[in-house]
């Protein structure tokens, strides 16, 4: 995914300002030959590379990926609050909690991990506390 939007993003670039890859290499200070395989999807750039495209192309990172600036899909960056909790019956005979992503409502395994090891979203624990319980 990250090359196929990489190398469409570049692909798109040299139709829209008319530009060929050699003079896209020599603006971003980079082989031709290796600018052409990572259009191709070919090589996996280095931090280093995307840094000089972006530069050369002036571009910002988010753009040359193909990634959404739609507000939506950068949600998951801010923090949501834990209202739910569920419990299990542990080995020991006792129950155990864990708590629930509240925007995938999928069970993480650890508390207080920063992000849903599901979604990614961002997790505030300050309201655990007053969480719901839901038993099994």
């Amino acid at each position: 995914m990250f090359t196929d939007n990489l190398s469409a993003s570049i692909l798109r670039i040299c139709d829209v300002r008319n530009l060929s890859y050699e003079s896209i290499a020599s603006l971003c200070s980079i082989s031709a030959r290796y600018l052409g395989s990572i259009a191709r999807g070919q090589a996996n750039p280095t931090l280093l590379v995307l840094e000089k495209l972006c530069t050369g192309l002036q571009v910002a990172p988010d753009e040359l990926l193909g990634v959404s600036r739609n507000k939506q899909a950068w949600l998951y960056r801010q923090p949501m609050r834990l209202l739910t909790v569920r419990q299990y019956p542990a080995c020991t005979g006792g129950m155990s909690l864990y708590p629930v992503c509240p925007r995938c409502h999928y069970t993480m395994e650890r508390e207080y991990q920063a992000f849903c090891d599901h979604c990614g979203q961002r997790i505030d624990w300050s309201f655990l506390r007053y969480a719901a319980l839901i038993a099994l």
